[in-house]
């Protein structure tokens, strides 16, 4: 693989740079540690005085290796030691990330859960921290030096990679990112093996952290310094850390089964075709869809066609199986196929979003004070807000909601001290025609919040109709802040009752929300619970009590919480609310 030269001079290893083994995310080593630290005996004795007790092993293992690797120690010392507290924590990294990351985390997290998983975050980047350090002192860029150090080299830098990818995953599981200085570090040690043609030689793991029960555990599994790379960059572009965690391991599971889903080549200064990224040696994020202003030399470009292509083949594949409602999983990645049919469309439709690599249309405009919101979270609190309001506001029903629309403009009620009498508010950082991001400090009595569902809001006071959207991502900038992206899907919505023709006269129908966005569209939004596929006849009975036929066409949008359709009938007019 040839990375630093190519067609264009211009892209040959260039002079402005120069690679040296400089890490960001690297603490400094600057005092003499103490006894319990620099000694095996007393590390092993510590951790082993704590068992039965695991979350305070995780947060006492912490706590050495940030002493450890701020301690002026041998690097083969740091590593010996480091070793020694692995072998304490790696079966809970193994048991932590397989228990949370089956459980669906919603807002607010408990105390337990987030003290476990920042544990987790810290080993990750300590024991990452460990390795740049080996890696720091040995690293050569002559050929002759660096041969002589090569295994020990390429091991340390597997490991480097193996931890970073753990400490990847693991924030993922609290809606956070890698750092720019993680990516910067991880952008930099591939392109320095790289500079010795030395990222292909399978390196056995240290276990199997991170994967799905699922996963053949027969042995411990094998990665190169490539594919770990390639991995941490899949993730990055991918957006993971905003998505439900019950569906993080998916890509990884999928890169894993297809033959080269990712491939590196050098780059020649050309413009950037469909399904090709770039990214460069002090690059502070995953691959670029196009060069920026910040772009220098040396830099690679990613091929990733071979992924993006078998998942719109997949995509198509479930969308004629749900069309015929004959389902033969045969035909679908074996990743897929072991995921509950609802979030099999749902998974695709993250991926192949996210690697289109759009452009935000809209302009995003940012919000200066206190811009007020008012929220519903849920299909159930959405539809009842609508059928309230087609009551009038002289009904009962709207005399009875000051309480719920009060909830609607905060995150919660009480802070988590003794100042109970102060609200979280939801605040809005910034807004465009396609949505809003707001931000909230998370307390205990945070409301309870998850990606993928329905809400309705009123994105000002002037607003007197609500609009509904969905959580589209969840972010933890900071801890004890969160940020929710609200994607907006109508201009207009209204409540209604579908039947379909076993409903049809029996007084029995199902509630659904009509709504039709800014190009005029109709659409419904139902729970997945209805089972509906496109083409389905129905009777769709209005706010206003108007009853029309209507058909189902296909399928726009597939959530956890609802599946939106577009709808057709002659009583529904283009424009028109």
């Amino acid at each position: 693989m040839k990375i630093f030269s190519g067609s264009d001079k211009t892209q040959s290893r260039p002079r402005q740079v120069e690679l040296t083994a400089d890490f960001e995310a690297l603490p400094s080593s600057y005092k003499t540690g103490s006894k319990e630290v620099l000694e095996s005996e007393a590390i092993g004795k510590r951790l082993a005085d704590l068992k039965g007790h695991p979350s305070r092993i995780l947060q006492e293992s912490s706590r050495l290796l940030i002493e450890m690797n701020r301690a002026q120690l041998k690097v083969e010392r740091r590593v010996e030691l480091a070793t020694r507290i692995n072998n304490h924590v790696y079966p809970l990294l193994v048991k932590y990330f397989d228990h949370y990351q089956q459980h669906e985390n919603s807002l607010p997290e408990n105390n337990e859960r987030r003290g476990i998983l920042i544990s987790c975050v810290e080993i990750a980047e300590q024991m990452s921290a460990v390795h740049k350090h080996l890696f720091r002192e040995e690293f050569s860029e002559s050929g002759a030096t660096y041969l002589k150090r090569r295994q020990r080299l390429v091991t340390s830098a597997v490991r480097i990679f193996e931890w970073m990818r753990l400490e990847q995953w693991f924030r993922a599981l609290r809606y956070q990112k890698l750092s720019a200085a993680s990516w910067k570090d991880c952008n930099r040690l591939f392109f320095l093996m790289a500079l010795h043609k030395d990222v292909n030689e399978p390196t056995e793991l240290l276990g199997y952290a991170g994967y799905t029960k699922g996963s053949q555990r027969k042995g411990l599994p094998g990665a190169t310094v490539l594919q770990l790379y390639l991995s941490i960059q899949l993730y990055g572009l991918l957006d993971v850390s905003t998505w439900p965690t019950r569906l993080i391991h998916v890509p990884q599971a999928c890169f894993d089964v297809l033959e080269g889903p990712l491939r590196v080549q050098g780059d020649t200064g050309a413009e950037l075709a469909p399904g090709w990224l770039v990214t460069y040696f002090n690059n502070p994020g995953p691959a670029l869809f196009k060069r920026n202003e910040h772009y220098s030399s040396p830099s690679i470009c990613i091929d990733y066609s071979v992924f993006y292509n078998q998942l719109v083949k997949d995509y198509e594949t479930l969308a004629k199986m749900n069309f015929i409602s004959q389902l033969d999983d045969r035909q679908l990645l074996a990743p897929l196929r072991s995921l509950p049919e609802e979030d099999r469309a749902a998974v695709l439709e993250l991926m192949l979003v996210r690697l289109r690599g759009r452009e935000r249309k809209q302009k995003r405009h940012a919000a200066f004070g206190n811009e007020p919101v008012q929220i519903y979270f849920g299909f159930v609190e959405a539809y009842k807000l609508l059928t309230d309001l087609a009551e009038g506001e002289d009904s009962m029903a709207m005399a009875g909601r000051q309480f719920v629309d009060t909830l609607a403009r905060h995150s919660a009620l009480l802070a988590d001290d003794d100042n109970k009498y102060l609200a979280s508010h939801w605040n809005v950082v910034n807004f465009s025609t396609g949505g809003m991001l707001l931000a909230t400090e998370e307390t205990q009595f945070t409301s309870p919040i998850r990606i993928g569902q329905l809400v309705a809001f009123y994105p000002s006071k002037e607003v007197r109709r609500p609009l509904i959207g969905y959580v589209a991502r969840m972010n933890r900038p900071r801890d004890k802040q969160v940020e929710l992206a609200v994607l907006r899907l109508s201009n207009y919505v209204e409540h209604a009752i579908i039947q379909d023709e076993h409903e049809t006269g029996t007084g029995r129908g199902r509630p659904v929300l009509l709504s039709q966005n800014p190009d005029g569209k109709w659409s419904l939004v139902v729970q997945p619970k209805y089972q509906l596929v496109p083409g389905t006849p129905l009777k769709l009975s209005r706010e206003e009590g108007e009853r029309m036929p209507a058909r189902l066409g296909e399928v726009i949008m597939t959530q956890q919480e609802f599946v939106m359709f577009a709808v057709s009938s002659p009583g529904l007019v283009a424009g028109k609310g």
